[in-house]
């Protein structure tokens, strides 16, 4: 059944209001429930309206946020008078006279805008084109695809400019618009570079937060040194649609008489229905868009974060949707939709249009929205258990990650998301990564005989270990780096993994920052009591303000522990803190480093449980034996 027009043109005049003033999130829910033409004769006690979070008393949250209108529409010369207690008499409330003055004034002067012929834009259209080939030689032929493309689509109004780094095509004009640019030269070469994607100026905003969100601490370190991008390196995860394990008595009495070298499958904590191919997982379940609510769950080092930034870039390629990627950990306890609105938003439109800011909400409702939400695991245990999926937010498609072992302790946090396992290398990807690693297998060029010789070192008998634990592509990538240095002898343990990379890098930057040896025991040894406090406080697990790391480093000055922390890269700026944007906060390069450092830090079993334990609970000792966030540490001071 069709909603009648005059409906629909009061329904958008609150809309273009609503955006005109800014009122997004609860803010806008009220605006629009309560001078609804429908809610006319309702009190507020009586209007229904959906709140980002349950509450007891949504007639007083309606009152707050109209408290917030009021002062807005006052600058915008509605004359409202001041909020009282008590009761007003009929048609002398502060909301029947702005609903008045809406109606009666406001709705018959929209509506005659609406009519009158529109004017041609002299505003600017932009959007972006995706080139491929080598960026030099394009930057060199700006004036070739600038007059291409100006005579392509016949409009002299039309400039370029090349993003530095990539072939990355800014169009602005203010003649042609997206949808007519995407329609013809999409397929086409533009001066000799075919056109690859082509995305709007919403598109545009979403990739430049994204590029901003996807400096990863891992990939700053490895660029500096090797050059490598491992959000552009064409090398892929595989994945399997998993639930949790059935009851395990149930599973043993229907295992009991199979093959003994199946035993170690008791032992699982779930169970897989679907394996999938990377390129597999695009195409039947990103595609499809079949799954609303999809979480991506693996141990640490399996490549979570990395497989969620590839996702975006190919959502703003292969799709026409905004694409939001976020840390979770930097939301803090604050709800997700107020993230969204008051930091994400604000940052994502500082220097845009207003013309595409009304868009906002309107991508919502049309399910254009995808949310990548990076690190359940990262966020508190409190702000975990108050994150909710409601009201507008939840309109979007949710992509989240999360440790494994997080989920395998509660997987009914995770209950209305079809959950991906993320698969460890097999021996044809372990080999591809260390070629294209290297870059050239000829055996010609030192390159080349360097991946020959990683590869055969992790074919040799008795390494079946260490090969099995470089099937997890951040260790793979360390033991990659480092092979040069090693001079072929593989390290045993993932603790003798991560060693190397640590003394590697210490003799890398040795020429810029030399430090003597007793300097880099004291930086690892503050290090690791910045890791151990840190796992122990689960508001700034892995999100470190810079009062708590000075506790541990001191002051970040020429001669500190800090200073040497960040010139090395241990520690890189990621942010501020949600409770006060003047301060900064910091997080260890790598999580699994925050780890290993904490580790080192542990010099007796006692730390994790306590010696004298036998039938009841040490008083004021911790059993940290039986906390999530120290299992990984365990794993490592146990070698």
């Amino acid at each position: 059944m069709s909603v009648p027009k005059d409906q629909q043109d009061k329904r958008q005049f609150l809309e273009d209001l609503a955006t005109q003033y800014k009122f997004y999130g609860d803010t806008r829910t009220a605006f629009l429930g309560r001078f609804a033409p429908e809610n006319a004769d309702k009190l507020n006690n009586q209007l229904v309206l959906t709140w980002t979070k349950d509450l007891d008393n949504k007639e007083q949250k309606l009152q707050d946020e109209l408290r917030k209108i009021y002062p807005v529409l006052r600058e915008n010369g509605y004359d409202i008078p001041e909020t009282q207690r008590g009761r007003y008499k009929k048609g002398e409330s502060p909301w029947e006279i702005v609903y008045e003055w809406l109606w009666e004034v406001e709705f018959p002067e929209w509506k005659q805008a609406q009519t009158e012929p529109e004017k041609p834009s002299e505003i600017l259209k932009r959007c972006v084109l995706g080139l491929k080939g080598n960026y030099q030689e394009a930057q060199q032929k700006i004036t070739e695809i600038t007059q291409h493309l100006q005579t392509f689509l016949k409009d002299n109004s039309l400039s370029i400019t090349v993003e530095e780094g990539s072939i990355i095509i800014i169009v602005e004009s203010s003649q042609t618009d997206y949808d007519q640019i995407k329609k013809r030269l999409i397929g086409q070469e533009i001066a000799g570079f075919a056109v690859e994607y082509v995305i709007d100026e919403w598109q545009d905003v979403c990739r430049r937060m994204l590029k901003k969100q996807t400096q990863l601490s891992v990939n700053n370190l490895l660029k500096a040194q090797f050059n490598r991008n491992l959000i552009e390196e064409e090398l892929f995860i595989d994945l399997a649609l998993v639930q949790p394990k059935r009851d395990r008595n149930e599973q043993h009495q229907q295992n009991k008489n199979n093959d003994p070298d199946r035993g170690s499958q008791f032992y699982t904590q779930q169970e897989v229905e679907k394996r999938f191919a990377y390129s597999e997982f695009l195409q039947e379940v990103i595609s499809q868009r079949k799954q609303k609510n999809i979480a991506i769950i693996g141990e640490p080092g399996a490549g979570k974060t990395t497989l969620l930034q590839k996702l975006a870039f190919w959502l703003l390629q292969e799709t026409d949707d905004l694409v939001i990627w976020i840390s979770l950990g930097e939301l803090g306890e604050k709800p997700l939709g107020d993230y969204l609105q008051e930091k994400w938003l604000k940052d994502a439109l500082m220097d845009t249009r207003d013309e595409i800011k009304a868009d906002w909400e309107q991508k919502f409702k049309r399910g254009a929205v995808w949310l990548l939400l990076d690190g359940l695991d990262e966020m508190g245990d409190t702000a975990r258990q108050s994150l909710k999926f409601q009201g507008w937010v939840t309109q979007a498609q949710l992509i989240i990650s999360c440790r494994l072992n997080l989920w395998q302790a509660n997987p009914s946090q995770l209950q209305d998301f079809k959950t991906y396992l993320t698969q460890p290398f097999q021996d044809e990807q372990i080999q591809q990564f260390i070629q294209r690693w290297f870059r050239n297998l000829s055996g010609e060029k030192p390159e080349g005989k360097l991946a020959e010789s990683l590869w055969s070192a992790l074919q040799t008998s008795g390494k079946e270990r260490i090969k099995d634990l470089c099937r997890n592509p951040l260790r793979l990538t360390l033991l990659s780096s480092i092979w040069q240095d090693e001079k072929g002898n593989l390290p045993d343990t993932t603790a003798e993994l991560y060693q190397s990379f640590v003394e590697y890098i210490y003799k890398w930057k040795k020429k810029e920052f030399p430090m003597k040896k007793a300097e880099r025991d004291s930086l690892n040894a503050g290090l690791g009591e910045l890791g151990k406090a840190s796992l122990d406080c689960e508001e700034i697990r892995f999100r470190l303000t810079h009062r708590f790391v000075c506790k541990y480093l001191g002051e970040p000055d020429e001669n500190s522990l800090f200073d040497s922390a960040l010139k090395l890269g241990w520690l890189n700026e990621v942010g501020v803190a949600a409770e006060n944007p003047r301060e900064r906060v910091y997080a260890f390069y790598h999580a699994t480093f925050q780890e290993y450092f904490a580790a080192l830090a542990v010099a007796d079993w006692d730390y994790f449980l306590p010696r004298n334990h036998v039938n009841f609970p040490v008083a004021g000792k911790e059993y940290r034996i039986f906390e999530s966030q120290w299992k990984q540490i365990i794993l490592l001071w146990l070698g």
